[in-house]
């Protein structure tokens, strides 16, 4: 088993979370995605990935209290945002953060999500390597 180390930058909420119906909010409101780092490791026996993901997010709102991103089928272990554990509430929707403290317009923070499960779409082998598709 390998481990598969990216790095990018974010133009859109790719991989992560929101939230059951509990928050008004869509997916990315509110704030910007600055960079996002990923650790992934992939178990073809299982077909499933563990990882942990490191997002730098920057508040485009005056009191930013909860950060929501789409959904997906993988199962968050633990979150952080600055060091500071978070609640997270998953579902249909979306999957939600419930900051620590407010982040004012033009602050930033780190989300750190640790998390591990079978990608929706499967985890392929090719003969370059592996991957998955988030959509």
């Amino acid at each position: 088993m390998h481990v598969h180390r990216f790095a990018c930058v974010a133009v859109g909420l790719g991989s992560t979370l929101a939230t059951a119906g509990t928050s008004d909010r869509l997916p990315g409101q509110g704030l910007d995605v600055v960079r996002y780092e990923l650790s992934l490791t992939p178990d073809m026996r299982g077909a499933e990935v563990s990882g942990v993901e490191s997002i730098v997010v920057r508040s485009l709102e005056k009191d930013l209290r909860r950060i929501v991103f789409s959904p997906n089928a993988l199962i968050v272990d633990r979150a952080s945002i600055d060091g500071q554990t978070v609640h997270v509430q998953r579902g249909a929707t979306g999957v939600q953060f419930d900051l620590p403290t407010v982040l004012r317009r033009g602050q930033s923070a780190v989300l750190r999500i640790s998390y591990h499960g079978a990608p929706a779409r499967g985890v392929v082998r090719s003969p370059t390597g592996v991957y998955t598709s988030y959509f």
